[in-house]
């Protein structure tokens, strides 16, 4: 398989799974690591870091592209896979004949929150600084996470992005387990990986959260180093797991840390940014970090921002067809632009979106399974059992608050 053919099928599977193609820093990476490059040598003549590559971009693309081929992949092997699944594809099927071309689609442009945006650059200039992000899912707190990051990095400092989906079922068994996988993939991200090598994590006194703080402190914020920038995404991750000592234990460390860099210099070359969906008010207020530092609140797109968009696709609505579309999915962010994103595929007419949209023909099949799997969870049957009711009724309903 040449390397055209490989963007070709990976950019389809990609806007199957995920409603979208490879970015071009994605782009550039995965071309790079087909031709068997190094980071330094994929980024030259480039505006990239090879500390992006290696570290925030390397690891959310490499996830993103493990899901949509359906096996896991990474940097040293990938071609299999993907001439796996171009093998399962029916080319002669019109569904999926369908491939963008670059230059006709554009993908999840970026709507700026100017007010939020700005207080976020302010703050994590600041030593010790701690923000979190909330918004619903979908509404571009991993984009605004790793904007900020860019920023910050532009600016001289260092900054990953770990989202927490990444640790496996076996890291949440334990808090000890859980902070080695924490201590590990920061230390791989900043190529630290020797230096945790070194440390020898069981043969180091004192608990866990000790363990992690004299690792950070003895090599994570060395004083050779500027400051870093740590972002935490889908910190949520952490209360799906069955282990009650995980979140407690790994959220109250990080308000220590936070509160240690009023004292202590070293501490305040951390800046945390926590991106997170709900607020957990059942944490001990005293020790979590969800009433301390700076709130950004990620809402929906307003009139402008849905106006503004739908230029930067070139679509030419009219007033009754952006009317259709918030009646249909509201201000939601990622489900505008893939409806903004098909339609200036022409794949789709309008009047077909909205006629598909709550079957698993329609565009938005991908955000209602995730739903419809959250609401099956063991601890949302109540809630389950309401949407039945519902849904299986011509007649209003009450529903207990």
């Amino acid at each position: 398989m040449e390397l055209e053919e490989a963007l070709k099928t990976v950019n389809q599977a990609m806007l199957s799974k995920h409603g979208r193609v490879l970015t071009d820093a994605e782009s550039v990476l995965f071309t790079g690591s087909w031709q068997g490059l190094t980071y330094d040598a994929m980024v030259e003549g480039t505006q990239y870091k090879a500390s992006y590559f290696k570290g925030d971009l390397g690891h959310k693309f490499w996830e993103d592209l493990s899901n949509a081929l359906g096996e896991k992949v990474s940097k040293r092997s990938f071609k299999e896979a993907i001439a796996r699944f171009q093998a399962t594809l029916k080319f002669e099927s019109p569904q999926t004949n369908f491939v963008p071309k670059k230059q006709e689609i554009r993908i999840n442009h970026y709507v700026e929150h100017p007010i939020l945006e700005k207080i976020a650059k302010q703050e994590i200039l600041k030593p010790g600084s701690l923000l979190r992000i909330k918004g619903s899912p979908k509404m571009g707190k991993t984009t605004f996470l790793s904007r900020l990051i860019n920023y910050g990095q532009n600016k001289g400092l260092r900054g990953i992005n770990l989202s927490m989906s990444l640790a496996e079922k076996d890291d949440f068994s334990s808090l000890d387990k859980f902070l080695q996988f924490f201590c590990i993939s920061v230390a791989q991200m900043l190529g630290l990986e020797e230096k945790f090598k070194e440390y020898k994590w069981k043969d180091h006194p004192g608990n866990s959260k000790l363990k992690a703080t004299s690792f950070f402190e003895k090599y994570v914020l060395s004083e050779n180093e500027p400051p870093l920038i740590l972002g935490l995404d889908e910190l949520d991750k952490l209360f799906e797991c069955e282990c009650a000592e995980v979140p407690g234990g790994f959220l109250s460390m990080l308000r220590s840390w936070h509160e240690t860099a009023n004292i202590n210099p070293t501490w305040g070359k951390l800046r945390l940014v926590l991106a997170h969906v709900w607020d957990y008010t059942d944490l001990d207020i005293n020790q979590s970090p969800f009433n301390i530092g700076i709130h950004l609140k990620l809402k929906e797109f307003n009139d402008s921002q849905i106006n503004e968009l739908a230029q930067e696709y070139k679509l030419k609505l009219e007033q009754d067809d952006l009317d259709k579309i918030k009646a249909l999915i509201g201000g939601h962010p990622k489900l505008i632009n893939l409806t903004f994103q098909h339609l200036s595929s022409q794949a789709e007419t309008l009047d077909e979106i909205i006629e598909k949209a709550p079957t698993e023909l329609g565009i938005y099949r991908e955000f209602l399974r995730q739903h419809f799997s959250i609401l099956r969870r063991d601890n949302n049957q109540e809630l389950y059992q309401y949407f039945q009711d519902i849904i299986n009724t011509q007649e209003s309903k009450k529903m207990a608050s």
